[in-house]
C-alpha cells in the first residue's frame, strides 16, 4: 500500500456487512509511541501504512499492519508492527529497530527497514480430511472443497485445492466451480480421487476411494 488513505474498512462476509470507520491511523501520540526511537521530543507525528500493510493472523484472526512515519527521507527509519483486534482498537504497539533481542528497540537506534508484510510461523501442515465419497447413481453432488482441509496456521480462502479422477473413470463428469467439486451425469461405477493441496506452500495430496450405487 503506497498512498495517503488511513482508513481501514472492514467487510464481514458472512453477515454481509461493511464498517467503513473501522481503523483510521491516527499520529504517534495517539498510541503513545513519540519516544520509542528518540529520547527527546514528544510532538506529535502523522503516521502512515507501508508496504503490503495488512495481514489477518489466523491463529487469533487479529489484524497485523505495518505502519511508519509519514512521509520520506528519514521517516523510513521510523517503522512499527500495530497488532488490532477484532473491533479496531490497538491491542499491541511494536517498534521496528536494530537487531536488538527485544520486542522494544533501543532509544535511538534507528534502522531503514523496507518490510513488505507480516509473516506468521507456519506450525502445521495441511490436512486432507476426506476419507471416501458414496454416491448414489442419477443425481448429482457438490462438495465444498472448503470442508476438505484443515489448516490451523491459514485460512481456507488462501489454501488451494485441486481434485482429479483416474483417466479410467467414465461414471461422472467433475468439474470445479466458486471452489466446489461438482459431480453430474453420475452412474455405478467404482474409482479413486486424487486430491492435491496447497497451504503456505506446503503440497500434500491423498487419494480416495469414489463408488456410486
Amino acid at each position: 500500500m503506497f498512498g495517503s488513505s488511513k482508513r481501514l474498512i472492514k467487510y464481514d462476509i458472512d453477515k454481509d456487512e461493511i464498517t467503513p470507520e473501522f481503523f483510521v491511523l491516527g499520529s504517534d501520540t495517539d498510541y503513545g509511541i513519540e519516544k520509542d526511537f528518540l529520547s527527546e521530543g514528544t510532538s506529535s507525528t502523522a503516521l502512515a501504512f507501508y508496504g503490503g500493510v495488512l495481514r489477518i493472523n489466523p491463529l487469533d484472526g487479529k489484524l497485523y499492519a505495518i505502519v511508519k512515519r509519514d512521509g520520506w527521507g528519514e521517516s523510513g527509519c521510523y517503522n512499527w508492527l500495530f497488532i488490532i483486534d477484532e473491533n479496531g482498537k490497538v491491542e499491541r504497539t511494536i517498534p521496528i529497530g536494530n537487531d536488538d533481542e527485544s520486542d522494544v528497540a533501543p532509544k535511538d537506534q534507528k534502522y531503514y527497514w523496507f518490510p513488505s508484510m507480516p509473516l506468521f510461523n507456519d506450525h502445521y501442515d495441511p490436512e486432507i480430511l476426506l476419507e471416501e465419497v458414496k454416491l448414489l447413481k442419477n443425481e448429482s453432488a457438490t462438495i465444498e472443497l472448503d470442508d476438505l482441509v484443515y489448516d490451523p496456521d491459514n485460512m481456507a480462502c488462501l489454501i488451494k485445492t485441486t481434485i482429479e479422477s483416474d483417466e479410467k473413470i467414465d461414471f461422472f463428469e467433475q468439474s470445479i466451480e466458486n471452489n466446489q467439486l461438482i459431480l453430474t451425469d453420475i452412474k455405478s461405477g467404482e474409482g479413486e480421487l486424487k486430491i492435491s493441496t496447497v497451504s503456505n506452500g506446503v503440497r500434500v495430496e491423498k487419494t480416495i476411494p469414489i463408488s456410486v450405487e
